[in-house]
C-alpha cells in the first residue's frame, strides 16, 4: 500500500516452484503490453542462481487486470502464450500472459466458460457490501475473500494507508494533467511568438490559465490567424 504508483504487483509462488505476477492496473499506461512481457521475463530469469541448471527454471505467468479496455476483442479473458504461426503447437509452457479486461465483463456473460474466473471478475467489479455479500453466500471462496476484505477494512491504520495511496493516484493524475496543459502552452506561446513577434505579458498570462480545450483551439486557429486577435476570437 505504500507503492505511490498505480500499479499493485502480487507475488505468487506455488509449492512447484511457478511464479505467477498478478497486476492491476486502473489507468491505461504507456506501452503496457511492452510491461507485462518485461514482468515475465524479469521472474523467469531471476530463478536462475550460479551453477543452476536450464532445466531448473519453472513456468511463469503474468496475470493483468485492468479496468479499461486494452484489446479489441469482446473477450473478458485473453490467453497469450508462443505458438506456431502456422498451426496450434505451442514451442513452450514456460511463458503465459492472461489479460483479464473488467468493463468486458457484464457483455460477454452469454460466453460465461470459466465460471470461477467469472466470480472473481464480478467480486472485483462488486459496487456495495450487498453485492459482495451476494457473491459470498453463493461461492466459499469469495467468502474468504470478503472476510479477509473486511477484517483489512475494520484495522485503523491499513485503511489510513489505504485512503493515502488514493490520495496519491489523485495527485498524480491531476499532476500528469497539469504538466501536459503547461507543455501545450509552452508550444502556443512558441508558434506566436516565431509568427507574430515579443508577445505581452497579458497574453503569456492568458496562456498560461488556459484550459487545455482552448489552446487546443488556439492552436489551431494559428494556421490562417493573420493576427493575435484571429487567435484569440470568441468567448473566453
Amino acid at each position: 500500500m505504500d507503492d505511490k504508483s498505480i500499479a499493485l504487483d502480487v507475488r505468487v509462488r506455488l509449492a512447484s516452484g511457478e511464479q505467477i505476477d498478478v497486476e492491476m492496473q486502473s489507468q491505461r499506461r504507456p506501452a503496457q503490453r511492452e510491461r507485462s512481457l518485461y514482468y515475465w521475463a524479469r521472474l523467469y530469469a531471476g530463478q536462475l542462481r550460479r551453477g543452476a541448471s536450464y532445466t531448473d527454471l519453472r513456468r511463469c505467468v503474468v496475470i493483468l487486470i485492468t479496468n479499461y479496455s486494452e484489446l479489441a476483442t469482446a473477450r473478458f479473458h485473453s490467453r497469450f502464450r508462443l505458438r506456431q504461426d502456422h498451426g496450434a503447437e505451442v514451442l513452450t509452457d514456460q511463458l503465459e500472459i492472461h489479460l483479464l479486461e473488467l468493463p468486458k465483463l457484464r457483455n460477454a456473460a452469454h460466453q460465461n466458460d470459466e465460471p470461477n474466473l467469472t466470480a472473481w471478475g464480478n467480486f472485483l467489479l462488486a459496487a456495495s457490501d450487498e453485492d459482495l455479500e451476494t457473491l459470498a453466500m453463493e461461492n466459499p471462496v469469495l467468502k474468504q475473500a470478503k472476510d479477509a476484505l473486511d477484517r483489512l477494512s475494520a484495522d485503523d491504520e491499513a485503511r489510513m494507508r489505504a485512503e493515502q495511496r488514493e490520495m496519491a493516484e489523485i495527485s498524480y493524475a491531476l499532476d500528469m494533467g497539469a504538466m501536459r496543459r503547461q507543455g501545450i502552452a509552452s508550444v502556443v506561446q512558441h508558434l506566436l511568438t516565431v509568427k507574430f513577434g515579443e508577445l505581452a505579458p497579458g497574453v503569456q498570462e492568458r496562456l498560461v490559465g488556459a484550459s487545455e480545450p482552448e489552446l487546443q483551439r488556439w492552436s489551431e486557429r494559428l494556421l490562417s490567424a493573420t493576427s493575435l486577435e484571429d487567435v484569440f476570437a470568441g468567448p473566453r
